[in-house]
């Protein structure tokens, strides 16, 4: 049975706080940026509580907080990724700074 997705945005969230530091292969930072695109296939079709939301936003940033680290220990991830990917997939595109849609508004209205 698959699981909520508010669940499955705890479960992100957790994996970016507790486990990406300790990450030692790139198959596992692919596995967590598949994991995202799931959950971002998802938000266009289901919404979640605000606090799930919140838990998202606050995820995301912690990878974005990561990413130059993960640029470091894990390039070939950004150099291998595939051209197709749509730009909505953010993550794919920390070598090129990218950053989710809310933290992108918000900096344009600070």
């Amino acid at each position: 049975m698959l699981r909520d997705l508010g669940s499955r945005i705890e479960d992100y969230a957790r994996a970016v706080a507790e486990s990406l530091p300790l990450y030692v292969d790139h198959d596992q930072l692919v596995e967590l940026f598949l994991r995202r695109e799931s959950i971002e296939d998802e938000l266009g079709q289901e919404t979640v509580a605000a606090a799930a939301e919140k838990t998202l936003e606050e995820a995301d940033r912690g990878l974005v907080k990561r990413s130059a680290r993960l640029r470091r220990r894990f390039p070939e991830v950004f150099i291998d990724r595939p051209p197709d990917v749509p730009r909505r997939y953010w993550w794919w595109y920390l070598d090129e700074k990218a950053q989710p849609r809310g933290q992108r508004l918000a900096s344009t209205t600070s």
